[in-house]
């Protein structure tokens, strides 16, 4: 019995560290999203597509992971515009109509591949990178620094009591933007 109690307590708080990051990071229903590091349990795309309508894409390394994944979105997320993909993101072809992109806390290389998606992107795409530091580093990867040429942090959400916390990327202006915007 405390074994299940334990397992809802988990569930309960990825939950709700998911509500609290999309609270801010204005997801519409036209809004086309990507997460990295989809899992066997996408909680994540079933939470955005159910609040939102929008279409969620979740890649995977572990092909495993994404066949469990596809039958917890059949069985839970029917309608939902949720697709589970064993891919690497150079194999998808749509990443310019990306708007926002996810990467899970467990994902090893995400400041890797959160380099390979600049050039990938389009200018206006959000990134939530989720990281765990001291303690919660047992259970995820840490914050890194990034290319400050290419992806500017505009906010962190740090969750005292959930099991990451979120970094909120945007691309940095070129210096041909800049001068595009202010002249």
């Amino acid at each position: 019995m405390n074994n299940q109690v334990d397992e809802t307590d988990y569930f309960h708080n990825i939950q709700s560290a998911i509500k609290e990051e999309f609270e801010g990071f204005n997801i519409q229903s036209d809004s086309k999203i990507l997460l990295v590091g989809s899992g066997s349990f996408p909680m994540t795309p079933l939470y955005i597509a159910k609040q939102t309508g929008a279409e969620v894409i979740g890649i995977d390394i572990d092909a495993e992971a994404v066949e469990l994944g596809r039958k917890v979105i059949d069985r839970l997320g029917e309608g939902l515009k949720i697709r589970l993909e064993n891919k690497f993101l150079t194999q998808l072809g749509d990443t310019m109509e990306l708007t926002h992109i996810i990467f899970s806390s467990t994902v090893a290389l995400k400041y890797e591949l959160l380099d390979q998606l600049h050039a990938l992107t389009n200018e206006q795409v959000v990134v939530a990178m989720r990281y765990g530091n001291q303690v919660k580093s047992l259970f995820n990867y840490p914050k890194q620094e990034t290319d400050h040429r290419k992806w500017k942090l505009i906010d962190t959400i740090i969750h005292p009591k959930h099991v990451f916390d979120v970094g909120f990327y945007k691309k940095a202006l070129s210096s041909t933007q800049i001068g595009v915007r202010h002249g």
